[in-house]
């Protein structure tokens, strides 16, 4: 016989909003959201979203329980599915994040900027494209190309993954030694 506690009071809201939890509950989905946001610059970056809310989401919960105290019952797994959708969104979220940090970083790096037009922009991009040039840094002195190694990499991996507020400060036992590979191809995607 399967026993399923009941959540302490009722929900406020919208099931997969933030604010519909709460307070106490607030720390489970944070530190799910950490965990999911480490999942996906280590494991898998991009996992299908099925995948995600079928069986991701529930492990990544899981975790999360188990590091979190004093949680209020009920809450998992009664409400499984709306807090992964509530997950997934937040992790969609973070990586739309890199993007905008990309934004940001790009125009020291590139000669694409808001004052040219539409059409240098373009031109200088697709020259970027060109075999990747957007993600090498010349050749080394044994004339091997320097490859995943354009200082635009370098400075949006720094900005994004191990400013002080960061998820490299959150798990430096992932971030410490290396960059994750995964975490590579993230910041790659996103420039």
């Amino acid at each position: 016989m399967m026993v399923v506690l009941t959540a302490d009071g009722r929900l406020t809201g919208h099931l997969m909003k933030l604010c519909s939890y709460l307070n106490k509950f607030w720390e489970v989905i944070e530190h799910a959201k950490l965990i999911a946001q480490c999942d996906s610059t280590t494991k898998n970056p991009f996992p299908p979203c099925s995948t995600f809310l079928d069986i991701l989401s529930g492990e990544i919960f899981n975790e999360a329980l188990v590091k979190c105290t004093n949680t209020p019952p009920g809450y998992w797994p009664n409400y499984c599915s709306q807090l992964g959708i509530l997950l997934w969104e937040l992790l969609m979220m973070w990586q739309s994040m890199i993007k905008v940090k990309a934004h940001e970083v790009l125009p020291q790096f590139y000669d694409v900027r808001a004052h040219c037009t539409e059409a240098e922009n373009q031109l200088q991009s697709q020259a970027l494209i060109k075999g990747a040039m957007f993600l090498r840094d010349g050749i080394d002195s044994e004339g091997s190309t320097n490859n995943m190694a354009h200082p635009a990499l370098a400075a949006l991996v720094m900005d994004f993954f191990y400013s002080p507020l960061s998820i490299g400060s959150v798990f430096p036992e992932v971030f410490s030694c290396e960059v994750p590979r995964v975490a590579m191809c993230l910041v790659a995607t996103a420039v």
